[in-house]
């Protein structure tokens, strides 16, 4: 039943479903037969899922026309992305992006017989998340090779901490930085890492100096340590994924040394 389902849906994140939208040009005559959706009308929302009923995730896309903001937009492509709705929210929180005007969340929608998360975006932001996602799969592709057996913490051997998921794992080395986490299991770990992330410069990471320099008083030459402290005082207002995936970045360069050096842990 539904209550299942949602107890399923929340043991696991669902996965995302980005339905990306192409601006109608200036001079484009839509078919008086044409319904364009008004994106700020909730009423809207179930005529938009209805649509899309039977849609499958790249193949071809529905006609649709939304007017979003000042813009009528129609619907191009689509794509799916597994974990990628805190990121996405994330970015959402850091440009100030508001559902309704810079987006329509459609939330949990049965679109392929399962329960994903579908939002519809313009293609601008649809391309901001992809370098977004690019980001964290690339941060997180520095330290996954480098976990012991079973994915557990090369810090932890003496008493192996598995680190289930990427966003476990990524957690894990945010919190052991900021002088928190299993200090017990990892000793050595904080000493490690922060000593890399005081050397590490935020103009190092081009990616996450765009997003971040000027903000919150963060300037290019600013240590990762510091960047990642500043994060860590601001709380919920900073996305907690920019922390992560910057503490991945680190985490990747310390084991890759300690490998090459063969540090005793």
């Amino acid at each position: 039943g539904p209550g299942a389902r949602a107890m399923a849906a929340a043991e696991k994140a669902p996965d995302l479903i980005l339905i990306w939208m192409v601006a109608a040009p200036a001079d484009y005559q839509l078919p008086e037969s044409e319904m364009v959706f008004d994106g700020q009308e909730s009423s809207a929302r179930e005529q938009i899922q209805g649509k899309l009923a039977g849609f499958k995730v790249g193949g071809p896309v529905p006609r649709l026309f939304v007017d979003l903001g000042k813009t009528t937009w129609g619907v191009t492509g689509s794509l799916r992305c597994k974990d990628g709705l805190s990121i996405f929210k994330g970015m959402c929180k850091l440009d100030g992006s508001e559902e309704a005007k810079a987006y329509i969340d459609l939330g949990l929608t049965d679109l392929a017989g399962g329960s994903e998360h579908v939002v519809l975006l313009p293609q601008q932001m649809f391309c901001a998340f992809l370098c977004r996602a690019w980001a964290r799969e690339n941060a997180l592709n520095t330290v996954r090779p480098l976990l012991g057996e079973g994915r557990t913490c090369p810090f932890s051997h003496q008493s192996p901490l598995e680190l289930k998921s990427d966003e476990a794992m990524a957690d894990h080395y945010f919190e052991l930085l900021m002088s928190r986490g299993p200090k017990d299991k990892c000793p050595l770990a904080e000493k490690y890492l922060q000593g890399v992330a005081r050397e590490m410069q935020l103009n190092q990471q081009m990616y996450f100096k765009s997003l971040l320099e000027g903000r919150w008083g963060l300037k290019a030459d600013d240590s990762v340590l510091h960047v990642l402290q500043t994060l860590d005082k601001l709380g919920n207002e900073a996305p907690k994924d920019l922390s992560q995936d910057l503490s991945s970045g680190v985490a990747g360069k310390v084991l890759e040394l300690v490998q090459v050096m063969g540090l005793n842990l």
